[in-house]
């Protein structure tokens, strides 16, 4: 019986033959997987940057009655707003209800609202509005900035004429 197998030079050159080609697959896989991972991290770093230039909100004033809340809220951006929720807060820390306002609030402009809420939820008195979450229009998809978001300390009570 005569046996041949590969002599161990040519095994040699295609082990390391193998692990060069192993070795490319995986460094492009590595390289398209960090060019991936850089883009999306920068596009989310541009919108949420793009949400804490391009948003401002000021409260001109604010009251509470029973069951309401009444007040003037500034977009002082060139930028509209689609839509926002306010936190109401009641005087116990934690008796709170959220509201979704889905009116909108254009570039510059002053708009007064009047929004019922939860006296279960909130109790009789109010303390502070919170406006979180504002949405925003970023080319052709809605943007959540989830990162800005204004108080305002509610003290009196509203006029009743």
């Amino acid at each position: 019986m005569n046996k041949k197998g590969i002599s161990p030079l040519i095994a040699t050159v295609l082990i390391i033959g193998f692990t060069i080609a192993l070795a490319l697959v995986i460094f492009t896989w590595g390289k398209n997987f960090v060019v991936d991972v850089t883009e999306q991290t920068g596009e989310k770093a541009k919108t949420q940057l793009s949400c804490i230039n391009d948003v401002e909100f000021k409260f001109r004033k604010g009251c509470y009655g029973a069951g309401f809340v009444e007040f003037t809220l500034e977009n002082k951006k060139d930028q509209d707003v689609k839509e926002f929720l306010i936190r109401i807060h009641g005087a116990e820390e934690d008796k709170i209800d959220t509201v979704q306002i889905n009116e909108s609030l254009s570039a510059f402009d002053i708009q007064k609202y009047n929004i019922p809420f939860n006296i279960e939820n909130v109790g009789s008195v109010v303390t502070k509005l919170e406006l979180i979450r504002p949405v925003i229009r970023k080319g052709s998809e809605d943007v959540i900035c989830s990162d800005v978001s204004r108080e305002f300390d509610v003290t009196e009570t509203c006029q009743t004429t």
